[in-house]
């Protein structure tokens, strides 16, 4: 059975190139928040973008196995690949999506280039 939420990027400055993709049935900010409490982690994780869908578990998974090439470890849920790219793969109908100003510009600059795979 479907389960609405949002599928979210997640960035953090200490690991550049790398970047957690999930499912939360909450906010994002606050699954940033989350994931940014433990001492473990070198700085606060910000989010990159996210989609509102009622699927949004299975395009969780959808994008997981299109991404499955990139994923660092397979009990993790991160990757390195290039979050245009990911949000590219995204197949779905969703109520809403966003995009951080940073993630937009990154759009923007890959507009002028050949290789949004890889930015």
């Amino acid at each position: 059975m479907a389960e609405y939420g949002f599928v979210y990027c997640l960035s953090n400055r200490f690991m550049p190139g790398l970047y957690k993709i999930g499912f939360t049935r909450g906010s994002p900010n606050f699954r940033a928040k989350q994931l940014s409490a433990p001492t473990g982690v070198p700085t606060q994780f910000e989010v990159e973008w996210y989609v509102e869908s009622d699927e949004a578990d299975n395009l969780e998974k959808e994008l997981h196995a299109a991404l499955g090439r990139s994923r660092v470890s397979p009990d993790r849920e991160f990757f390195k690949v290039c979050p245009i790219h990911a949000h590219t793969l995204l197949d779905g109908d969703f109520y809403s999506c966003w995009m951080s100003p940073d993630h937009l510009l990154r759009i923007h600059n890959s507009k002028s280039s050949e290789m949004v795979r890889d930015c």
